[in-house]
């Protein structure tokens, strides 16, 4: 078994992701400060209404003062990438679940196989994070669920839980744009996420999420990733290792975190 990466926060595997992946085209929605997005040395898009942080953007980055809803509704995001599709996205907007599936879809549209997608806080620290209100002393919100309903409606594509500090990040790849089944089913994943008990979950969140540490596997990976462009041959590779190595089962069945 592979050793954890001593020391790696949710930051570290960014900073991981654009030295592996070096991508073209970067897209974080939610942008919370210019620490993340001044990774990216190319084409970078940064979404979030009403934007707070201080400090300087680097001239790479095109930043939009619109709820992410609203930016994929009314725009065409090759318009800003000169028509390249997106090859590293962070997702940390609203921390809804509905919210997040659907920036999850939005960017899936303008993906290739190889394109990396990691959604931030999907690994609450307690039951009360995971409330979908906001809580005082730390929120993650219902994100969680994300992990959930893609291994059970997209057994496609690649996902897995990291677990890095402070909670988590979800990683998923061999992406479809053409696919619609999450569009098509929309309605029906939201009424099952709404049936799961948040104290069971947490109480069985290994379990449930089955969250591995982040390891030289990953590393491998990303660089797999970033000599593969349009194809992810080493996929089901990487699924045996993982599996062999790590003991993650792909896959999940519902009933177990339902009420």
């Amino acid at each position: 078994m592979e050793e954890p990466m001593q020391g790696v926060d949710y930051i570290g595997l960014l900073e991981a992701l654009h030295r592996e992946i070096a991508p073209k085209v970067y897209v974080e929605i939610g942008v919370e400060s210019p620490t993340r997005i001044n990774m990216s040395s190319n084409v970078a898009i940064g979404i979030a209404p009403h934007p707070s942080f201080t400090g300087m953007l680097n001239e790479n980055v095109q930043m939009f003062d619109e709820t992410s809803a609203d930016f994929f509704l009314k725009n065409d995001l090759l318009r800003y990438t000169c028509g390249r599709p997106i090859d590293l996205a962070l997702l940390d907007g609203v921390h809804l679940f509905e919210n997040t599936l659907q920036d999850f879809m939005n960017v899936e549209k303008y993906s290739h196989p190889a394109t990396v997608v990691c959604i931030h806080d999907v690994l609450p620290q307690t039951a009360r994070m995971a409330m979908r209100e906001p809580q005082p002393d730390g929120w993650t919100g219902d994100v969680f669920g994300i992990a959930i309903a893609l291994r059970q409606h997209r057994p496609d594509l690649f996902v897995v839980v990291l677990n890095v500090p402070p909670t988590g990040m979800l990683l998923i790849s061999n992406l479809d744009a053409p696919n619609t089944k999450l569009h098509t089913d929309f309605q029906e994943i939201c009424a099952e996420h709404a049936c799961i008990d948040y104290e069971e979950m947490h109480s069985r969140q290994s379990e449930i999420l089955k969250p591995i540490d982040f390891s030289s596997i990953f590393i491998d990976y990303l660089k797999s990733v970033k000599s593969l462009n349009s194809e992810l041959r080493n996929l089901d590779r990487l699924k045996r290792i993982i599996k062999s190595d790590l003991r993650v089962q792909f896959g999940y069945d519902r009933q177990t975190a339902a009420r």
